[in-house]
């Protein structure tokens, strides 16, 4: 189903606290959803919560580039810090992070290997995420973690009904 194409706010932007998007590229043919997760940090005051979500399954790398933009400005909320943009650029996604760094955006995931002795964002090479054999698994242990110890509020209905059926396939991403 199409969740509307539309943005569903669970917590309107407010200044001081820190955003996160999560970004994930679809083909925009009717399968394969393009989706926008907002995050708010958590606090000593409140856990990190979902703060928005978008997704619709007719809109492409291409036309998520602008949506994701105004959603990135109003989660800006008039503050000079970006919020933190990780874009899955495995496949389609470079071109929506492309397209950000042409309206000014700065703020994406730096891509390191955390096995390296030095860990430090300066020396990542590229920017995004990359969805493969090895990230895959970090990835989904962090989500089953915090999911599963309350460490993230999730709002969304629709988010929820599909982690109901998640199941960890290793073969599922063999790149």
């Amino acid at each position: 189903s199409n969740w509307g194409a539309k943005l569903l706010v669970f917590r309107w932007p407010e200044q001081g606290e820190e955003y996160g998007f999560g970004v994930d590229t679809g083909d925009g043919i009717g399968q394969d959803r393009s989706v926008i997760e907002v995050l708010c940090k958590g606090t000593l005051t409140h856990s990190d919560q979902q703060a928005a979500e978008y997704a619709s399954e007719y809109i492409n790398a291409n036309d998520l580039a602008p949506i994701l933009h105004c959603i990135g400005l109003f989660y800006q909320n008039g503050s000079n810090r970006q919020p933190k943009i990780a874009i899955e650029t495995g496949l389609n996604g470079e071109v929506t992070q492309l397209e950000l760094r042409k309206l000014g955006w700065n703020n994406f995931h730096q891509w390191i290997r955390y096995d390296r002795k030095k860990i430090s964002n300066k020396d990542a090479s590229r920017i995004g995420f990359v969805t493969n054999r090895w990230s895959r698994p970090m990835l989904m242990d962090y989500l089953i973690k915090a999911l599963r110890d309350g460490d993230m509020e999730i709002n969304s209905p629709e988010f929820v009904r599909e982690m109901s059926a998640l199941h960890r396939d290793e073969g599922a991403q063999m790149a």
